[in-house]
């Protein structure tokens, strides 16, 4: 009897590797298990815009058998508005031009970052019929809108949401990161076209990221920081998070010798978290620039308790996937989000750790106390955290869930 052969997959992303951000991370990982799987898996992106050597990949490579299109886009500043809307634009339009021209997967898979290109895996559909999963990372144009990019009720929220309504019925699956996030797409589609959303969480890689002896750490040596209870927080300084928490707890533990607060990262909220600590002289405070991806097993360790945040309004609307890191490195960690969020109820569930409503800098400071003086509590949670990460967020586990979802497109 003739085997059956796997189905074709094209993975469509802006980000994808060797680009060193979690969109890229996440996608190429499930890419490249599928591959082991023996699906015939090919990417098409644009050009690495993260990278901390910045330069140009050819424009066709094979990596893990993935073979792998960059097309092309412009290069303007991604840190001004007008350069993350021209090089989006860009980059969505060549996008199309290449899928309505190339050779037709029997499944595309795409997510929304950049958030129009769910639209262009629907033209697809419409003009050439391929089959659609949609990975929805980031709700838009909600998020814009929390964040006052987008007039609440204007024209152009209106039409955006109609045109995501009409590419979310045309699709074959949409995947959401969290039970709170299938709840804002519920409510934007009727009951029949629910039952194509799937709750699949991301992953980190449990191989590359594990737990370190705390002591002697060679990260906080270098950075003067071993004798201190280090609270860390690791990942994108963005608009999405709840600093002032952090920073209000770290005024109130300004003059404890023992807690001290290590920021890594770089983002939008950057200045800000500079002003503060530069006003308010706050020297309980380190701030690290992004480090290189292949240190990062040493950046997530070099703590005693890690911080994840997410402001209030933008519940539901994205995931915080640097969740999966810190729970690989089987560090203990705080939530500051609303608790209905995934990231506090899994922190929660998995008794891995505390949740602190955004705005409440008393509530953290004391937890942060708390764990500082508790050292059996800490390496309690920090077990269970490591453990929750192997029993549920894998990349065998996730990309096992992405291969029964494929088969059933």
């Amino acid at each position: 009897m003739k085997k059956q052969e796997k189905k074709s997959i094209l993975f469509l992303s802006h980000y994808f590797w060797p680009e060193e951000m979690a969109t890229s991370v996440l996608l190429s990982g499930i890419a490249f298990k599928l591959k082991q799987a023996e699906y015939m898996v090919d990417g098409l992106a644009g050009q690495p815009a993260y990278l901390l050597v910045k330069k140009l990949l050819p424009k066709m490579v094979e990596h893990n058998g993935v073979c792998i299109k960059r097309v092309w886009s412009t290069k303007l500043n991604k840190n001004t508005t007008i350069g993350r809307i021209i090089n989006t634009a860009s980059f969505t339009l060549s996008a199309l031009f290449n899928l309505l021209f190339r050779r037709q997967a029997d499944v595309l898979i795409t997510v929304t970052n950049p958030p129009l290109l769910l639209w262009v895996a629907c033209v697809n559909n419409l003009i050439r019929g391929t089959k659609y999963v949609l990975i929805i990372h980031d709700v838009y144009p909600d998020v814009a809108v929390k964040l006052g990019k987008i007039k609440e009720g204007s024209m152009i929220e209106k039409l955006w949401k109609k045109l995501n309504r009409f590419s979310y019925a045309r699709a074959s699956k949409i995947v959401v990161l969290g039970s709170c996030m299938k709840a804002v797409i519920d409510a934007e589609i009727s009951k029949h076209h629910q039952e194509k959303i799937e709750v699949i969480e991301n992953w980190a890689d449990g191989n590359f990221i594990k737990p370190y002896p705390r002591e002697n750490h060679p990260q906080l040596i270098e950075w003067g920081l071993n004798d201190k209870f280090v609270v860390q927080y690791s990942g994108n300084l963005g608009l999405f998070h709840d600093f002032e928490t952090m920073l209000g707890a770290a005024k109130i533990l300004k003059d404890n010798k023992k807690v001290h607060f290590l920021f890594i990262g770089e983002g939008g909220q950057l200045p800000n978290i500079q002003h503060v600590i530069d006003k308010h002289k706050l020297k309980n405070i380190t701030l690290k620039p992004f480090q290189p991806f292949e240190k990062l097993p040493l950046t997530l360790t070099a703590c005693d308790l890690a911080l994840i945040s997410l402001k209030e309004e933008i519940t539901g609307l994205c995931v915080p996937s640097k969740l999966y890191g810190v729970l690989a490195s089987g560090k203990a960690v705080i939530s500051i989000a609303d608790k209905k969020t995934e990231t506090s109820r899994e922190i929660i569930k998995n008794d891995c750790g505390e949740n602190v409503y955004p705005g409440d800098c008393k509530q953290l400071a004391e937890k942060i106390l708390m764990y500082s003086a508790d050292t059996n509590l800490l390496r309690c949670k920090s077990l269970n955290a490591r453990k929750a990460f192997d029993d549920k967020y894998t990349l065998n586990v996730i990309s096992e869930k992405y291969r029964n979802l494929i088969e059933r497109v």
